[in-house]
């Protein structure tokens, strides 16, 4: 929930700009801008509705690391 927070937050923020840009052009790009944000917020919230597990995070077995034979070498 917390990436829903900071997209809506990224949202009001390209608003605020779009109110103080110089140019019709700029307010447009940024009040774009605000909209994708906004509609990155609404798909994470229908994900985390439609998948109710996903909220908490990784299972403890998908965070351990494979073994050294089996990891690729950098």
């Amino acid at each position: 929930m917390e990436k829903v927070r900071e997209f809506r937050r990224r949202a009001r923020e390209c608003r605020v700009i779009s109110a103080k840009a110089s140019t019709p052009e700029l307010q447009g790009h940024f009040r774009e801008m605000a909209a994708i944000w906004d509609k990155l917020a609404d798909e994470r919230m229908t994900f985390f509705v439609e998948h109710p597990r996903e909220r908490t995070g990784p299972s403890p077995s998908s965070t351990t690391q494979a073994p050294a034979s089996t990891r690729s070498a950098t």
